[in-house]
């Protein structure tokens, strides 16, 4: 009898152990996680915190624009390009660097509707020297995204007097103004002489103008290496032979900060009520068609207008003339009459 009860208890032990596996396994798979379902899990939690920390009050895309603009405004003040590396350090951070475009147009708006003023892009230095043209040419260089911006102002020319816009009081604000009047005519010094003007007759041009007189206590050399080192302008230096050049050019900042417009007003200044009529062809002559563009392209563009407008006008006022009518041809004779024409002849 035991050996027996021992053999039936067996195969009902066996039993319950098979139910308790698959309990166990079917509960292991309800726990267990899907691992497409976490990764979805995961990309949606990291867009919430990312939306999260964009639209977050004090964080996110508001806090990058107040950075972006507090940092656009001391560099102006210093003028220091604003690069991308330091956007990149300053104002980006890991959760809104995807978020550059976003961040840089509100800070556009910010900049006009508040301070007047806006970011432009920076030119890249013109190659004059042969070696420079032969590396670049080397190196297939193309053309590049903007890498640095300097602040300009917006507001129309009726505001920009010096009641409304005084000279930065960095130092003075006679001091500013002084610089700000010497660097305006060293540019158009070197735009006016096809961009390369030799050292030489810069240092002639200053001496004539008394520039170390002006600058005060500054020597005109450290004058011209504070112009370079802000980008106003730039030297070259090449040698030839036994000989070596010094040549001047308009740096990236001197062409969008004082640029054509701003050197054909200073001429236009200076020779005042006394200016030759043929004044604004050579400045077009000297500067290039960029003047045009500026001022006389509108105007030129409004006159083509007019008299397209005017040619318009006097084709739809003319009359459509009708054409003539066409002579009707002669009835052909009835046969008595062909008869009595061919005995005639």
């Amino acid at each position: 009898m035991p050996s027996g009860s021992r053999k039936r208890r067996a195969p009902v032990e066996a039993e319950d152990e098979s139910e308790e596996e698959v309990q166990n396994t079917q509960r292991a798979r309800r726990r267990a996680p899907d691992p497409a379902e976490s990764e979805d899990g995961e990309e949606d939690d990291a867009q919430d915190a990312e939306d999260a920390d964009m639209d977050g009050n004090g964080n996110g895309q508001d806090q990058a624009v107040k950075k972006f603009v507090r940092l656009a405004m001391a560099c102006e003040f210093g003028r220091v390009p604003i690069t991308r590396t330091v956007i990149r350090e300053k104002v980006l951070s890991n959760s809104n660097a995807r978020a550059f475009r976003r961040i840089f147009e509100d800070t556009q708006v910010q900049l006009r509707t508040k301070f007047g003023m806006e970011m432009v892009p920076l030119p890249s230095r013109d190659k004059h020297l042969l070696r420079d043209k032969i590396n670049a040419q080397k190196t297939n260089a193309k053309s590049k995204s903007t890498q640095s911006y300097i602040l300009t102002s917006i507001l129309p020319k009726a505001y920009r007097t010096p009641t409304i816009m005084p000279p930065s009081t960095v130092e003075s604000p006679a001091a500013e103004a002084t610089y700000i009047g010497l660097y305006t005519v060293v540019i158009s010094l070197i735009a006016l002489n096809g961009d390369v003007l030799p050292d030489h007759k810069l240092a002639r041009y200053l001496e004539r103008l008394n520039a170390d007189q002006m600058m005060g206590s500054e020597k005109t050399d450290f004058v011209l290496k504070k112009m370079e080192r802000q980008g106003y302008i730039f030297k070259t230096t090449d040698n030839q032979g036994d000989e070596q050049v010094i040549e001047w050019h308009v740096g990236p900042r001197g062409k969008t900060e004082v640029g054509n417009k701003g050197i054909k007003g200073l001429v236009t200044e200076v020779y005042g009520q006394n200016a030759p009529q043929d004044l604004d062809k050579r400045i077009h002559s000297s500067l290039g068609m960029e003047v045009l563009t500026i001022e006389e392209a509108e105007r030129a563009t409004r006159e083509n207008n007019r008299e397209n407008q005017a040619e318009e006008g006097e084709s739809e006022a003319e009359p459509e003339l009708e054409p003539e009518p066409e002579p009707e041809p002669e009835p052909e004779p009835e046969p008595e009459q062909r008869t009595r024409r061919n005995r005639r002849g």
